[in-house]
């Protein structure tokens, strides 16, 4: 089984910035208060950065979450559920969530 990378630091960004935000927290605090700035706690957010996991302890610490709170399952990251699509042939196939790429091939079919 292999993980898709992008879509485990994309759902720990999301589930960061979702508690966050409920908590009316602002990026800059949640950097003060662990001694980072402000643009990795952007960066961390936007699936960009890859946290060490002690760093995701400390910002579960300010949040008050456990960090089983914001991590995954296996079944949602895993490689082999996503399928290949050919957007465009000059280009690298994109590995995609199968529902996405019935979407993609549907509207596809519509414009040609």
């Amino acid at each position: 089984m292999e993980i898709d990378e992008n879509r485990l630091y994309n759902w720990i960004g999301k589930k960061l910035r979702y508690h966050r935000n409920e908590q009316e927290l602002t990026q800059m605090q949640v950097a003060r208060a662990i001694g980072v700035r402000r643009t990795s706690i952007t960066n961390i957010e936007a699936g960009i950065q890859k946290l060490p996991i002690s760093l995701l302890f400390e910002i579960c610490n300010v949040l008050k979450l456990e960090p089983c709170e914001i991590l995954p399952s296996l079944s949602e990251i895993k490689l082999n559920d996503l399928e290949e699509i050919q957007l465009d042939k000059a280009e690298e196939p994109k590995r995609v969530p199968p529902q996405t790429a019935t979407h993609i091939r549907d509207i596809v079919a519509s414009i040609d």
